[in-house]
């Protein structure tokens, strides 16, 4: 401090810098936040905005580009915040414990944002309205970045929270958490060329209200979606991902869908995903780009726990834990798909259909150390349809079966390989005794015409004491078509 001619210094103690801080604060009349960040912990152009702003003063800040920061509180606001530039919106971190391997999560977030919209599949709203989200991200250039952290959104009605459309570098979406109440999406990437998009450590839930239209039908609600866009990465990863909705057969946790890059690398690892009713808990369809890497996640429900059709070649699906909770139909689906390696997952519950089925034209896959030792599935573990061919399962651990099921592997394809499985628990009493087999190699038809083909290729079958104890290959592995044709049109190799 100077005065006239003179100065004078203010000594500080070492062991008491908070106090003096404190003091300092409190005479010049500066308010500071509980929570906020230190400016030398964030980059530079902090825009601080309060629940008690407008959107249009927030709108101002964010189109400031910057580091935007919701000071704690409840924000609501009826139109969309639009972010088309740089920026990143920040709040106080959460605090509380969060767990995607048992879906736990009491973290309490210190900034929400509330919001009733319109909705997306409101009936009276005509078809290409624009879409009605709490925060919409629609960058028009290739160089934008955008972050989204620590920010709690609802949708008080019908809705989406966050909307990924037009360009840019990337966008992060960590640390939020997004609900719907009645219908719509958590997060959604539509018609989206963002190069990277990732969402991470987030909580997102839909149809929380199990809303139901005046007909008694069921909207469609979808946690996470990275759908008709040109990204060249997409990340979800660390999430808890929960759809409340039980009536409708295409609400899901996280899909991915319509994809138009043939090279898009997608990463879906280390999550809790759940669906209830005929949800799926991963819903892959219609993509240019392979499955990438789907990975060390927990999937529960009762449909159809990761469905994938008609998409590109590739991927890997590895370390997943399949919680068949509600007896539903499927637990994983491919059709059309082709050179996935599905390893080291594993399955508990039980399914009325079965665990891993192949359909249309799925060839040159590999399953291997799989383990369905504690599902019950209602007609056979694994299924391979016809014109299904050079599929490869070995090693896996095929699980105990209904009453009235088909076989441990029902198999209607060719050219496929079965080698040192084990089926332990799958034979009942053998075929000799009338019981289910542990792998039936059932007659080809042919697809369109229902007509059977009289000579299908071979498959082949290899096991190293993977039978029940006392039995063996001709008692556990029926032969349809050398019944048929009176030839052996496959080789069975047993213990």
């Amino acid at each position: 401090m100077s005065g006239k001619g003179r100065t004078m210094l203010i000594l500080v103690s070492e062991r008491r810098p908070q106090l003096f801080k404190d003091a300092l604060i409190a005479a010049l009349g500066i308010a500071v936040a509980v929570g906020a960040p230190g400016r030398a912990q964030i980059p530079s152009g902090l825009t601080e905005v309060w629940p008690t702003d407008t959107l249009a003063t927030i709108q101002a800040a964010v189109d400031s580009g910057g580091v935007v920061y919701f000071q704690p509180g409840t924000y609501s606001w009826t139109g969309a915040l639009v972010i088309t530039n740089t920026v990143e919106l920040t709040a106080p971190k959460p605090t509380g414990n969060f767990d995607t391997g048992t879906g736990k999560d009491d973290r309490v977030w210190k900034a929400k944002i509330t919001k009733s919209p319109i909705g997306i599949w409101d009936p009276n709203i005509p078809e290409g309205a624009p879409l009605d989200p709490i925060i919409q991200i629609n960058c028009p250039g290739k160089t934008e970045n955008v972050t989204i952290s620590n920010l709690n959104t609802e949708c008080l009605s019908s809705g989406m929270c966050i909307a990924l459309g037009g360009g840019g570098n990337s966008a992060r979406v960590s640390n939020c958490r997004m609900k719907t109440i009645d219908d719509g999406y958590g997060f959604v990437s539509w018609l989206a060329n963002t190069r990277s998009v990732t969402v991470e450590n987030c909580h997102v839930e839909a149809g929380t209200a199990g809303f139901l239209y005046p007909d008694g039908t069921s909207p469609n609600t979808d946690c996470i979606v990275f759908g008709t866009s040109n990204h060249a990465t997409i990340e979800a990863r660390n999430n808890i991902a929960v759809n409340h909705c039980d009536t409708l057969d295409v609400s899901t946790a996280v899909e991915v869908v319509w994809n138009q890059n043939p090279d898009t690398q997608v990463v879906i690892s280390n999550s809790w995903l759940q669906t209830a009713g005929e949800g799926y808990a991963i819903f892959y369809y219609d993509c240019a780009c392979s499955i990438g890497t789907v990975s060390h996640n927990t999937l529960v429900g009762n449909y159809s726990f990761l469905h994938y059709e008609n998409s590109g070649t590739g991927g890997i699906i590895e370390g997943n834990r399949f919680e068949c909770s509600g007896g539903g139909i499927v637990s994983l689906y491919f059709k059309d798909s082709s050179e996935v390696t599905v390893q080291g997952n594993t399955w508990t519950g039980s399914v009325q259909y079965g665990g891993i089925i192949l359909d249309g034209d799925s060839s040159h896959n590999v399953f291997m150390v799989n383990d369905t030792s504690d599902l019950n599935a209602g007609a056979a573990h694994i299924f391979v349809q016809p014109e299904c061919q050079n599929n490869l399962f070995a090693r896996n651990v095929i699980g105990s079966l209904g009453p009235n099921a088909l076989a441990g592997v029902q198999c209607s394809g060719d050219k496929n390989y079965f080698v040192r499985d084990d089926y332990s628990q799958s034979g009942i009493l053998g075929v000799t005794a009338c019981g289910i087999p542990c792998v039936w190699l059932a007659n080809t038809y042919d697809p369109e015409t229902g007509v059977l083909l009289a000579e299908p290729e071979r498959n082949f079958v290899f096991e190293s004491d993977g039978f029940p104890p006392g039995t063996d290959a001709a008692e556990q592995v029926l032969d349809d078509p050398r019944e048929f044709t009176g030839t052996t049109t496959n080789i069975v190799v047993g213990h």
